[in-house]
């Protein structure tokens, strides 16, 4: 018998779908099907919304299949929950942003963000390249010098904060090497 979370009982189905999902999701992106994987990663995603894996794992597909600007906003959006989480365990009290991001949770989804662990360095470090590399790609896709300026100034951040997470040395060096790009073309 599945109890709601007012019982203090939280039914597991949604998670074990969504895991089930982002397992296949992995499979297909491993296969070279990032069309496919993107599917099962935004099916995955409707079972848990918050699950910034999941949307790291989505963020890469798309970025695999040239779709930068989609996986800009879902690196971006599993960023903001990672922040989320890492504010929690720092703050006692919550924040107006997270009260408003939490508000729309079902109850197994707010038991799950609460029981969430914060992000691992290594994780976070994931999060800033997808986004830096996603910003970078964006910034050679437009003609507008403004516009350019902007994603090649906030890829570089990105970058850099990735860095400063201390990556392993292959990591650290495909992050440099794209830093390197987005520098040398902002100039």
């Amino acid at each position: 018998k599945v109890h709601g979370a007012a019982n203090g009982i939280v039914a597991a189905m949604p998670r074990n779908v969504a895991q089930r999902l982002r397992e296949e999701g992995n499979a297909l992106y491993a296969s070279g099907n990032h069309q496919g994987a993107t599917e099962k990663y935004t099916e995955a995603l409707s079972h848990v919304r918050n699950d910034a894996g999941v949307l790291l794992n989505r963020a890469t597909a798309h970025a695999a299949a040239g779709q930068h600007e989609l996986a800009l906003e879902d690196a971006l959006e599993a960023i903001r929950i990672h922040e989320r989480r890492a504010r929690r365990t720092l703050e006692a009290t919550p924040t107006d942003e997270d009260v408003m991001a939490t508000a729309s949770l079902t109850d197994e989804e707010r038991v799950h963000e609460q029981a969430a662990i914060p992000p691992t360095p290594a994780q976070v470090c994931k999060l800033r390249y997808r986004a830096g590399s996603s910003l970078l790609a964006l910034a050679g896709d437009t003609s507008d010098r403004e516009h350019r300026q902007d994603r090649l100034r906030r890829a570089i951040d990105f970058l850099e904060g990735a860095l400063r997470t201390q990556p392993a040395p292959k990591q650290a060096a495909q992050i440099q090497a794209a830093l390197n790009v987005a520098r040398s073309s902002a100039q």
